[in-house]
């Protein structure tokens, strides 16, 4: 069981052992939008860092749109965080809210007496605990918000500070996927062969 919440054209996937998978929808060119992405979602959904993944969003511009520009899926002139600094925030929020319906509601407590860090769920007054995983099913079940409160920036505990990015050790270690490396069913290799060469001179 995991759960789904959509919110605008961004998913994030909530898995039982509290992976939390952030579908970005911008391309990584090295600026470390994949790892900046994530972190807007972990900040506000209260998720522990060293459990926050991400994954490239499929290939669909009506979902996945660049707020900047548009119905075009699209990266660049430095747009990613700009356009989806409050959307990411307000997914996660909306997560948040979720698992805390879905606790207080397997609990019996008012949600307001819910608090979320690093990925649990706690109820002060009677010591429960649930993570996000324990609760994913429950939580799916929950309508989402269609309007959050987002944190204010001085209660930020991840935005504006030094994480490790996700990707680096894919890259150091060879496991990553780029463009040249999808092998498809049937997939040939196309080359230009020259039959001429021109030669150009450029005047000093």
């Amino acid at each position: 069981v995991w759960a789904n919440v959509w919110m605008s054209d961004v998913i994030v996937r909530i898995d039982p052992d509290n992976v939390v998978t952030v579908l970005c929808k911008h391309l990584e060119m090295g600026q470390g939008v994949t790892t900046g992405i994530t972190t807007l979602v972990a900040e506000e959904l209260g998720a522990d860092w060293s459990r926050m993944r991400f994954e490239f969003a499929p290939n669909d511009a009506k979902r996945f749109n660049n707020l900047a520009f548009g119905p075009v899926q699209g990266t660049g002139g430095s747009t990613a965080i700009l356009a989806s600094f409050d959307q990411m925030r307000q997914v996660g929020a909306a997560a948040r809210i979720m698992f805390v319906q879905a606790a207080a509601a397997r609990w019996g407590v008012p949600a307001g007496e819910i608090t979320v860090e690093n990925g649990v769920l706690r109820h002060g007054r009677s010591n429960r605990t649930a993570t996000f995983g324990e609760l994913a099913g429950e939580a799916m079940r929950q309508p989402v918000p269609t309007k959050v409160t987002l944190k204010d920036p001085k209660d930020w505990v991840l935005i504006g500070k030094k994480l490790p990015r996700l990707d680096s050790v894919a890259k150091t270690n060879g496991t990553a996927v780029f463009a040249m490396d999808v092998k498809r069913p049937g997939m040939v290799t196309a080359m230009l062969q020259a039959t001429e060469f021109i030669d150009v001179i450029v005047p000093r």
